[in-house]
Order: structure tokens, then C-alpha cells, then sequence
């Protein structure tokens, strides 16, 4: 099973972006969409595992949640670009963010997941290139999309991801409440 542990994006938030992205899409056909219903904030990639290694990988990520602490996080209307290839929206957040990425790849590396060692950089995908094209050079949507927006995060989910020829579908597997102190809680 092809995994990812990730937080997700409320209603609200998502409308707004997809909302702000709607005239991007128009211009830029040749790129692949990502689809607003798959939008997430991946922490960690953790690529195809067995059914032991999901069971230890779900112990380890019950225990980040119950130590993590509730983030915030915004939207701001903000693009950036890994290359040529991902087009993504900018998350900003809180320190508490950072520490649940932390406490999840330890947990995972603690299960014996390898997972990829690039330091954790919080965005969200909403674009891919294809066919040789390259991503649209954007800086900001703009503001009077509804962005920027925030919300808080107060759960941690496990997904199952599987390709398709019209793009991957993601489940949730697991969910976990973030349970940890943070910003005041007793």
C-alpha cells in the first residue's frame, strides 16, 4: 500500500483557493491540475509498505498526534515552484507545523520506514507539468479570492494513495487528533 502521512484542508479553505486558482487553469491548459478534493499538506512521504511496516507506521503516528500540539495555519496567495515541475501554494504556519513534521518522520524512521531526507517544507501541490511543459511562473493570486484564509489543524491522517491514468486517488487509512500542549493549552 502506497502511503503518506499528511494534514488536510478544510471546506472553506479549499474553496477559496480553488476559487483563486480557477483563472490559472483557464490560461495554463497543458498543465496537470491537481484536483481541489486532493489537496493536502504532505509530512511525510512514505512510499509503499508492507502490512507490518503500516502497522508500525500507525503506532508511530498515533504517538506524534497524541504529543503534537494543534497548528495554524494560512493560505496567503502565494506561488512557488520546485523547478519547472510543481507548481504549489505556500503554507504559512507555526512552529507547531514544523514540530508535528518532526515528531511524525521520527516516528516513522523509529517504525524502520525510510522515507526521503529533504528537510520538511511545508506546501500545497496544485499543479504538475506534463508532456515537457513547465508549471506557470505566478507569484500571488491576488487578494479579493477569498485568500488569504487560515484554519487550525487538529488532526494528523494517514492516506493511501493509488495512480490512475486520470491522476492518483487518495483514502484516509487512520486519523489521530492532535492531543499535545500548545498555545496556552492547559
Amino acid at each position: 500500500m502506497r502511503l503518506f502521512a499528511a494534514v488536510d484542508v478544510p471546506t472553506g479553505a479549499r474553496a477559496s483557493l480553488d476559487a483563486a486558482v480557477a483563472p490559472l487553469r483557464d490560461r495554463h491548459d497543458a498543465v496537470r491540475w491537481i484536483p481541489a478534493r486532493n489537496w493536502h499538506i504532505t509530512l511525510a512521504f512514505l512510499g509503499e509498505l508492507t502490512t507490518a511496516q503500516r502497522l508500525r507506521t500507525q503506532v508511530a503516528l498515533g504517538m506524534a498526534a497524541r504529543a503534537s500540539a494543534p497548528c495554524d495555519l494560512t493560505l496567503d496567495g502565494t506561488l512557488g515552484r520546485f523547478g519547472d515541475r510543481v507548481l504549489w501554494a505556500h503554507v504559512v504556519h507555526d512552529d507547531a507545523l514544523t514540530a508535528l513534521a518532526a515528531a511524525v518522520r521520527g516516528g516513522v524512521d523509529a517504525a524502520g520506514v525510510t522515507i526521503d531526507p529533504r528537510p520538511f517544507r511545508a506546501h500545497l501541490t496544485i499543479a504538475r507539468g506534463r508532456r515537457g511543459r513547465a508549471v506557470p511562473r505566478v507569484g500571488n493570486l491576488g487578494h479579493g479570492t477569498g485568500l488569504p484564509v487560515s484554519w487550525t489543524v487538529a488532526t494528523l491522517v494517514l492516506y493511501a494513495s493509488r495512480p490512475t491514468s486520470s491522476g492518483s486517488r487518495y483514502r484516509s487509512v487512520a486519523a489521530w487528533p492532535l492531543a499535545g500542549r500548545g498555545r496556552g493549552r492547559p
